[in-house]
């Protein structure tokens, strides 16, 4: 009796192991061609990574190792799964191999046209987006190149699964040992890479949060310096505006000349060498209107900072949100979650046509309150470009840039006119608080990298140092009225001053020159006056 349970026991353990030994013996090449499908755009990715981050050569192996094992353990153990009779392989096999391949293929299009995979950062993103925005996205990143590579992928994919079919491999036993070997080591080296060499991954994005951010107000004391008592402050975030192409800035065409004449008239200063924290709108939002530095190590989440809203809400302003953005996405975006703090928000809706460029300025008229804070959100030149203004603004035409590459001149064309008409949108607004006790800033929450390093390539920016340092140059401006130059003038000319110093800055610090502007600090620091633009 005995030895029949000995035998049932080892006869269980022999077809334990066989399943388990199936991915080396039985289906070594299409557990092989999964592996590789799903493992190298996420090497590709980490690699891109580490170019930005300074490591060593055994930290790079190690951090590649890392991914490359990791995609080994979850596909062997699928494999696995799929494999493990007949009859599950019959239903399971071909789909699996089509999930994986499918989803190779995103991250080869999120690479080509996006430089990041299918990881929690553009996950973030897709979350901050809505149907309309996803649709211009594919329209501009859908190009011949793409499609031609993605083609070949899917051929390749296909032989590979024809090949996984019909060829069988030998030795199938020291196959199989070297395989169990391989998960051992590599694990190892993977534990070693997670462990001793963490590389700085995303937040996590908590959207119930950012949904209900007025919830989860922060306490702080303010105090006040000498309280300017101004009648309108007024924030412009602008969208995708590239330095470059701002003719404010030296640009050979003139994609600015309401807001030079504002310039000229020296109601408006143009500072020239201010950055943005990020190079996509979702990452720029957790540091534009709060206390989170870029550089500032802190295991606290961007929604625990105290923010320039919250502050206001405890003075004497009314705040306010406008924007020409949609108010929902996928779920609740980070704007949204920023608007809901304010005591008003408005969001505009498409035209009858259809149409998301920057619209409907008359409807967003000045609050009526003794003291106003107002944030204006634009759509500005957020891809896709040519949707970006009306047909009587499509000033620049394909002919006007015969110096350009074939490939660059539509879109260039498409992307000055945005420009152009945001001109015209920026300074409507500036004109609209005019006649009032008003300062305005306006900025873009991010750049651009339009052609400059790669001739190919017009988007955000890649995950490379050269493409990262042009989608963070932005244009920043503030006017200020003639009603306020005479009520304040000592803020008035000490921006004036600081405009013409060309000081380095980026606008994670915006809150603290805005509440230098109020004249309002935080009783426990002196932040304000260490990070104050005007200071």
């Amino acid at each position: 009796m005995e030895n029949k349970e000995n035998s049932k026991f080892v006869s269980v353990l022999k077809s334990l192991f066989d399943i388990l030994q199936r991915p080396f013996s039985q289906e070594l090449i299409y557990f092989l061609a999964l592996w590789l499908i799903m493992s190298l755009p996420y090497a590709y990715n980490k690699y891109l990574e580490l170019i930005l981050t300074p490591c060593t050569w055994t930290q790079y192996v190690s951090y590649i190792s890392y991914v490359v094992v990791v995609f080994y353990v979850i596909i062997y153990l699928f494999t696995v799964v799929v494999c493990a009779n007949r009859l599950i392989s019959r239903f399971l096999r071909l789909p699996f191999f089509v999930l994986v391949s499918f989803l190779c293929i995103l991250n080869i299009y999120s690479l080509i046209n996006y430089y990041v995979t299918l990881s929690g950062e553009f996950v973030e993103i897709i979350a901050n987006t809505n149907p309309d925005e996803a649709t211009e996205f594919f329209k501009a990143y859908i190009s011949t190149k793409t499609v031609l590579i993605i083609l070949l992928s899917v051929a390749l994919f296909m032989a590979l699964y024809i090949a996984s079919c019909k060829i069988h491999c030998k030795k199938r036993r020291l196959i199989s040992v070297a395989g169990f070997l391989f998960i051992i080591l590599s694990s190892y080296c993977a534990y070693r890479a997670k462990t001793l060499h963490r590389l700085p991954f995303n937040e996590d994005f908590d959207f119930e949060v950012t949904i209900n951010a007025s919830n989860h107000p922060t306490e702080f004391l303010l105090d006040v310096e000498n309280q300017e008592n101004i009648q309108n402050v007024v924030v412009i975030i602008g969208e995708s505006f590239a330095k470059n192409h701002c003719s404010l800035y030296g640009y050979e065409f003139e994609t600015n000349p309401l807001l030079k004449e504002k310039q000229i008239s020296d109601n408006l200063m143009v500072f020239n060498n201010i950055k943005s924290p990020k190079t996509n709108t979702a990452n720029v939002f957790k540091y534009l209107l709060n206390t989170k530095l870029i550089d500032a190590e802190n295991s606290k989440k961007w929604y625990e900072y105290t923010n320039i809203i919250e502050v206001l809400n405890k003075t004497n302003y009314f705040t306010t949100w406008y924007s020409n953005q949609e108010e929902k996405g996928l779920y609740d975006n980070l704007q949204t979650g920023f608007a809901k703090t304010c005591r008003e928000m408005r969001f505009t809706k498409k035209d009858e046509n259809g149409q998301r460029f920057d619209i409907l300025l008359n409807d967003f008229e000045i609050p009526n309150h003794e003291n106003n804070f107002v944030i204006y959100n634009l759509m500005g030149s957020h891809p896709y470009y040519a949707q970006r203004f009306p047909e009587n603004f499509a000033k620049f035409v394909v002919n006007d840039y015969s110096k350009l590459p074939e490939n660059q001149r539509e879109t260039i064309a498409d992307y000055d006119n945005s420009v152009l008409y945001n001109d015209f949108v920026v300074n409507t607004l500036f004109d609209k608080y005019a006649n009032t006790d008003a300062i305005v800033f306006y900025f873009s929450d991010h750049g651009q990298d339009l052609f400059v390093t790669d001739s190919t390539y017009a988007g955000h920016a890649k995950q490379t140092p050269d493409s990262q340092e042009i989608g963070k140059q932005i244009p920043f401006m503030i006017y200020v009225s003639p009603k306020f130059k005479v009520a304040h003038s000592e803020i008035a000319e000490r921006i004036k001053k600081s405009s013409s110093v060309d000081k380095e800055y980026c606008t994670d610090k915006l809150i603290y020159s805005l509440m230098d502007v109020f004249g309002l600090k935080f009783s426990d620091n002196d932040d304000v006056a260490k990070y104050s633009l005007f200071r």
